[in-house]
């Protein structure tokens, strides 16, 4: 009995906090440090939410290496064991749904929330990118959504994406906008990001050093009203790499890890490398003891 008490807790408190609203959580836990995946086109990198969204590489060129280098042992939010990442630092390396999964056509409706670690090896050049939705909206070139680094001096974070009436909307992290003044990146430091939009006119930008204690705001819309934006080309997702003109390119020098997709507006206190408010962690209690008094009463 203790050993059913035990992991209805665990799953109940797993349940709070990846809840019906991820849809593709991609933790990278697979795989033996200091190697590549000898496989592509497998669907080899796992999606944790359970909506079948796993990654693979497309040829050898591609494969990222797995690495014990990671922002945190232990996952925040979830208090799940954190024991893997990818390293993107071998040129020309990227994972990507290949456009045959759910999260590929999904209508964000209402809203989402785009989260990502990374740390950079160097910043090299252009634009790396950290997480893209690929696709060719009308417009200068740029994919319908872009977590990425821009390199100039000093380099920052930023990310952008186009709202279905074909406009594109971009935020900086170094505009300081909750306060924080400017952030700009340096190697060997990891990032934890979330790119937020609430379904109707506004979207914010959020990055967390690894000494903060919370996610600070770092940019807000330009415009009062972006309208729909539901992300909604029938592209894939990658990770590892940017997108400019339809072609994938800017590769990322460095690891990434727990990346999650949510298809509603979170708030801060909810992304992952925040621990959970006492409320919810007392609720998946009481949720497992709940299962425990069932399994008690029918054994």
């Amino acid at each position: 009995m203790k050993k059913i008490l035990i992991f209805s807790m665990m799953a109940a408190m797993f349940c709070v906090n990846v809840n019906a609203a991820t849809l593709a959580y991609w933790r990278f836990e697979d795989g033996t440090n200091g190697t590549a995946h000898a496989g592509d086109n497998d669907y080899w990198y796992a999606d944790s939410s359970g909506n079948g969204n796993a990654m693979s590489t497309v040829d050898s060129a591609s494969r990222p290496i797995a690495t014990n280098d990671v922002p945190f042992s232990v996952v925040p939010q979830t208090a799940q064991a954190n024991n893997l990442a990818l390293d993107f630092g071998n040129w020309n390396s990227y994972i990507t749904t290949t456009g045959s999964k759910m999260i590929d056509t999904k209508n964000l409706s209402n809203g989402w929330t785009v989260e990502a670690s990374v740390k950079f090896h160097s910043l090299g050049a252009g634009w790396p990118g950290v997480i893209t939705k690929t696709g060719n909206p009308p417009g200068p070139g740029a994919p319908p959504l872009f977590m990425k680094l821009i390199v100039l001096s000093p380099a920052f974070l930023q990310c952008d994406f186009f709202s279905d009436d074909g406009a594109e909307h971009w935020f900086d992290g170094r505009s300081g906008f909750g306060g924080a003044g400017e952030l700009p990146v340096v190697v060997d430091t990891w990032y934890n990001l979330a790119f937020v939009y609430d379904g109707t006119n506004v979207a914010k930008f959020y990055i967390k050093e690894a000494t903060d204690l919370a996610y600070e705001w770092e940019a807000t819309s330009q415009q009062s009203n972006i309208g729909d934006a539901t992300l909604h080309w029938d592209e894939p997702w990658v990770v590892g790499c940017g997108m400019w003109g339809g072609s994938l390119l800017d590769y990322a020098d460095g690891v990434i890890d727990e990346v999650r997709i949510s298809d509603e507006p979170l708030e801060s206190a909810q992304f992952l490398a925040i621990v959970p408010e006492p409320g919810l962690v007392i609720g998946g209690i009481a949720l497992a003891l709940l299962a425990f008094r069932k399994v008690n009463r029918t054994s």
